[in-house]
């Protein structure tokens, strides 16, 4: 690879950038803004609007009417960029489209990726203040973590499920490190375990992350307990009260090199949750608090995941649970164990269409009941009504359109906790 061709994370970092074209709270936070230097211009909406339009500028640079028509391969790229990232198509709605082999399509995908992060990699040179270049994009172990986590937040399958288990299974593969740290971690059982809907290896990742860290910084022995509030489930990890059990080195400062409050921070938050830790009179303490299933339930019905990503922030400054799948064949299942106040269905995925999943949908009594707003590339608001839906929505998805749409079924939405 040539000095001035992108690294792998860079081009990694723009895939994840063309994902969140349309999202406006995603893009203005997102890593390229500080690469690119756009932090220094104007708010946050401005470098969320100038990251978008370079973007943009980059995936045009690459069609036929700029590199010349001859060149079939990149016309194909940026026809696969055009439909995948600007008119919101699946990869499965592409390839049947150009008339492609799977494994073309995605070839062609990540050859037009490369393509625009090699622009994309040129401009950051050639604005770049300081000579030589930085070394690689993901030079520190937090870029990378934030890379890995904004890869695993596409795969979000939540389910209902119990608390209980998960904490077990992560004090038991901690035990080791109990004993080599001397602290001892107490599990303290409420009266009644609460139900939570998570994703079980985001939850238990995200516990696991913790829990190591806390084994580190903590000078005395720690307590695991949990609470269901009202607004929220909450599980607290903190030192317990024991003068006689400090560690030798209790006067040492509490420090560790590492992203795991990071990367817990970030779990958590990408299930709609909230985290935070510190100090209380001298004791450490750490809390995690999980929405309660009772909150109101949107299910996303949908191949594409970006789909799934994009819905859940736009819905995160409201008291609404976004649950998402990507299996259509699970969908009915999930929707009579889940009873969400609302579904959004796409009709083109692969295996069983949206059509299909619909008619089960309002043919079965424990689902017949619930709304359900198609969410699709197609213009077909008639049939859908005419099978049973409640509303249409066309894609790509407009934020305003979307709430507006599901306030007739979930009422005045009310701004999260």
């Amino acid at each position: 690879m040539s000095s001035n061709d992108p690294n792998p994370e860079f081009v990694r970092l723009v895939r994840s950038a063309l994902a969140y074209l349309y999202d406006h709270a995603h893009m203005q936070n997102h890593a390229l803004v500080s690469i690119l230097d756009l932090d220094t211009k104007g708010d946050r909406v401005t470098r969320s609007q100038e990251l978008r339009r370079i973007l943009l500028d980059c995936i045009e640079a690459i069609g036929p009417d700029n590199v010349g028509a001859g060149q079939s391969e990149t016309a194909r790229a940026y026809a696969i960029l055009t439909y995948r990232y600007i008119d919101g198509l699946s990869m499965e709605e592409i390839t049947e489209k150009l008339a492609l082999s799977q494994r073309q399509t995605y070839r062609e995908h990540r050859r037009g990726v490369k393509a625009v992060a090699s622009l994309l990699w040129d401009f950051k040179q050639a604005n770049a203040k300081d000579s030589p270049p930085s070394p690689t994009v993901a030079g520190n172990r937090l870029e990378a973590a934030q890379i890995e986590i904004e890869r695993f937040q596409h795969t979000i399958n939540a389910e209902l499920l119990q608390l209980q288990p998960i904490l077990k299974d992560v004090l038991a593969l901690l035990a080791l490190r109990s004993q080599q740290t001397g602290i001892q971690i107490n599990l303290l059982s409420p009266d009644t375990w609460p139900l939570l809907i998570v994703d079980r290896v985001m939850m238990r990742q995200a516990l696991l992350n913790l829990l190591s860290y806390a084994l580190d910084v903590a000078h005395r022995n720690l307590a695991v307990s949990v609470t269901h509030k009202q607004d929220e489930i909450q599980i607290e990890v903190y030192e317990l009260e024991e003068p006689g059990q400090l560690k030798p080195d209790a006067l040492t400062t509490r420090k560790r090199e590492g992203v795991s409050l990071t990367v817990t921070k970030s779990l958590i938050e990408a299930q709609g949750g909230r985290f935070d830790f510190g100090e209380q009179a001298g004791r450490w303490r750490a809390r995690i608090g999980i929405p309660p299933p009772d909150r109101p339930t949107v299910l996303v019905i949908d191949d594409n995941a970006d789909i799934l990503a994009l819905i859940r922030r736009y819905m995160a400054g409201h008291n609404v649970s976004v649950i998402g799948t990507t299996d259509g064949a699970k969908a009915p299942q999930m929707a009579a164990e889940l009873q969400p106040r609302v579904i959004t269905l796409d009709v083109m995925m692969p295996s069983q269409d949206g059509w299909e999943i619909l008619q089960q949908l309002k043919t079965a009594p424990d689902t017949q009941h619930i709304p359900v707003i198609i969410c699709s590339i197609l213009d077909e608001p008639q049939l859908a009504q005419s099978i049973g839906a409640s509303g249409y929505i066309t894609k790509p998805v407009d934020q305003i359109e979307l709430l507006e749409t599901l306030q007739q079924h979930l009422g005045a939405l009310q701004p999260g906790a």
